[in-house]
């Protein structure tokens, strides 16, 4: 069995991909970017990122998305997206 401390949720993320429940908290997320080349994405967990819930790519300035259980979430340029709700 894992230390309880692999399993710690995030509540601030970075560019990567993260798992509702595993990687990080579900909730509202929120990061200014200020790069043209942002992209994020919400998938259905478990479909290998084939299904598609919401994605974005090249918005600029405070964005604010809202993930779920059962869903995967993978940001790129985007800055540091805050847990805000």
């Amino acid at each position: 069995m894992r230390a309880k401390e692999e399993y710690v949720k995030k509540t601030s993320l970075a560019d990567g991909t993260y798992s509702v429940g595993v990687s990080m908290e579900p909730g509202t997320y929120r990061t200014n970017s200020t790069n043209s080349r942002c992209y994020w994405a919400i998938y259905v967990s478990g479909t290998n990122y084939d299904d598609i819930d919401q994605n974005d790519a090249g918005s600029v300035g405070v964005l604010t998305v809202t993930v779920g259980e059962g869903r995967d979430f993978r940001t790129q340029s985007c800055g540091t997206w805050s847990k805000v709700g």
